[in-house]
This record gives structure tokens, C-alpha cells and sequence, in this order.
């Protein structure tokens, strides 16, 4: 079966979508990084965590520099950021099936692959929004590919991570959902070059 890779990473405002909203998703084609999509999402609900917010909103390009905004300040205010958010984020109605439109036709008549170093996390937000907001059926199935899992694998060790076997120089901003997927996506491919994986 011919396949399509996606790297998929997301950042959000808590733990689930039950208590939480997305902040972004970033995603490019393991193989073609230039390959890419990405959206800052309208809130869906109030709820955050601030720690979360904090590490979420670290890569955000819309915030200004200015109180209240920077994540890293003990002045950090999460309930201005999502009301920014409200105001200059994409309507989450619309950029979700823009991303499913993107994955189709990227893929083609290739199987699209939903890959990511943590998909307990980033794949539980990417699937529940794509089933609340895209009346068409998730373009990735009903499976993902853990990243790490195959990191394991290839060492041997369950105890490794993908991060902690392969270094990459060249890294863009941290907790930016685009650039965490594009860095994820090199790593996978420096490691299915070391390891002989079949891509």
C-alpha cells in the first residue's frame, strides 16, 4: 500500500477537548517538508491550565509583544490570549476541513498516515475536532503512527525516545506547531535512514 506520512503536531490550551481548546495545528509530509499547513484556531471553549497555556502559546504568531501576552513573564494573562484568540484566529468551522481538504489532495491515492511523537495527545484533539467540525470522514482512518514507538523499536529500548537518538541542528520555535512538525518529521527521517525503515 502506497502512503503518505503526515507529522502532525498541535498546541492547546489544557489536556482535552472536553475542558480545553486547540491553539494551533501544524502539519507537513515526512519526505517534503515544504509540504505544510498550518492554523491558530478561534477558542471552542474558556477552559485552560496555565501551564499549558504557557508551553501552548510560547509559538503563537499572532500574540503582540506587549503585558500580559508574553508566555515566559510572570505577568502572563491566558484569558487575554484566548480573547485575542477569539478576535484573530482562524473560525475552527472552517480551517478543520480546510486541513482534511489539504490532507486529500496531498495524499492523493495514497493511504494518508497521521504521525506524531505523542499521538495519545496530539492525535485525541486532531480526530475529536475533525469529527466535530468536517462533515466529510477523517482523512487518516482511525489509527496513527507513534513516532517514538518506532524509535523504540529500532533501538530496542522502551525506554528511548525518537528526541534522545537523533539530534537536528536547524530547529525553528519551540511549541510552534508547524515548526515542531517539520522537526519531528527530519528526525523520523534521519532515523528511517539509519535504521533501513521502509518509508
Amino acid at each position: 500500500m502506497n502512503a503518505t506520512i503526515f507529522s502532525v503536531d498541535v498546541e492547546a490550551t489544557g489536556r482535552t477537548p472536553a475542558s480545553a481548546s486547540l491553539l494551533s495545528i501544524g502539519a507537513c509530509v515526512v519526505g517534503s517538508e515544504h509540504e505544510c499547513f498550518y492554523c491558530e484556531l478561534q477558542p471552542i471553549n474558556d477552559g485552560y491550565l496555565v501551564e499549558a497555556m504557557r508551553i501552548g502559546c510560547l509559538g503563537l504568531s499572532c500574540l503582540p509583544k506587549r503585558i500580559g501576552f508574553d508566555p515566559s513573564k510572570p505577568s502572563f494573562r491566558p484569558d487575554l490570549v484566548l480573547q485575542l484568540m477569539r478576535k484573530n484566529g482562524q473560525d475552527t468551522a472552517n480551517a478543520i476541513p480546510e486541513f482534511c481538504r489539504w490532507v486529500k489532495t496531498v495524499a492523493g491515492n495514497t493511504a494518508a498516515i497521521f504521525a506524531s511523537d505523542n499521538p495519545v495527545f496530539d492525535g485525541l484533539w486532531v480526530f475529536y475536532y475533525i469529527d466535530r467540525f468536517s462533515a466529510d470522514p477523517n482523512p487518516f482512518g482511525h489509527s496513527g503512527l507513534s513516532l517514538n514507538s518506532v524509535a523504540k523499536g529500532a533501538a530496542g529500548n522502551l525506554r528511548t525516545t525518537m528526541k534522545r537518538m537523533m539530534r537536528v541542528k536547524q530547529r525553528g520555535v519551540k511549541h510552534n506547531a508547524l515548526d515542531d512538525a517539520r522537526h519531528n518529521a527530519r528526525l523520523f527521517e534521519i532515523l528511517a535512514e539509519r535504521y533501513q525503515i521502509k518509508l
